[in-house]
C-alpha cells in the first residue's frame, strides 16, 4: 500500500512538469480521488477499539435509560392513584361541606335549647 501511494505522489510530480493539461488534470483527479479513499493514518484496529468503547457507552446509557423508563412508569402509577384519590375527595367535599354546615347548625341550636333550660331551671330554683 504505501509502494503505491509514494508512486502516486511520484507520477503526480512528473505530470505537473510534463504532459498535456487535460490529460494530467484527469489522471490527478483520478490520483486524489483514489488516495483520499484509502487512509493509513488509522489502523483497522483502532477503529474496532473505537467501536467497543462506543458500544460500551451505548449499553451503559441503554441501562440507564431502562433505569429511568422503569421509575418514570411507577411514576405514572402513582400519579393514577392519587389522581382518582383526588377525585373522590373532590366528588364528596360538597357533601362533607354541607355536613359540616348542618352539624354546626345543630351545635348552635343545643347550646341555645341548653342555655335556655339553664335560664329556667334557675329562675325555677330562685323562686
Amino acid at each position: 500500500m504505501a509502494r503505491k501511494q509514494l508512486w502516486n505522489i511520484k507520477l503526480k510530480a512528473h505530470l505537473s512538469e510534463v504532459g498535456s493539461s487535460t490529460f494530467r488534470a484527469a489522471f490527478m483527479a483520478r490520483l486524489d480521488c483514489q488516495s483520499s479513499q484509502v487512509s493509513l493514518n488509522k489502523p483497522i484496529l483502532s477503529k474496532c477499539v473505537e467501536c467497543m468503547v462506543l458500544k460500551g457507552k451505548y449499553l451503559e446509557l441503554e441501562g440507564k435509560f431502562d433505569h429511568i423508563k422503569k421509575y418514570h412508569q411507577s411514576l405514572i402509577v402513582d400519579l393514577t392513584k392519587y389522581t382518582k384519590a383526588h377525585i373522590a375527595i373532590n366528588k364528596n367535599e360538597k357533601k362533607f361541606k354541607t355536613t359540616i354546615e348542618t352539624l354546626r347548625k345543630d351545635n348552635s341550636e343545643l347550646k341555645k335549647t341548653i342555655l335556655n333550660k339553664q335560664i329556667g331551671f334557675n329562675n325555677s330554683c330562685t323562686m
